[in-house]
């Protein structure tokens, strides 16, 4: 009997899903992957990576607001 990992239940980013979005901002492919992963398990991104906030603000969430401390 296979037994399943709780590894082979997450869903993982496609490549084009990730090179799509690295070909439309300025972010790496490696910060391009949480972006990603965080739209396909549907839940925003809470960074503080200036960056990702200002290219996916939909997605992205400052730490910052998140905490509740003013920017």
């Amino acid at each position: 009997m296979h037994r399943q990992s709780q590894k082979d239940h997450l869903p993982s980013p496609h490549g084009d899903d990730v090179l799509e979005k690295v070909s439309r901002s300025t972010c790496s492919a490696y910060d391009c992957e949480y972006v990603a992963l965080a739209e396909d398990l549907r839940v925003s991104l809470v960074t503080s990576d200036k960056e990702i906030l200002s290219q996916f603000p939909k997605l992205a969430i400052s730490l910052k607001v998140l905490g509740g401390i003013a920017t």
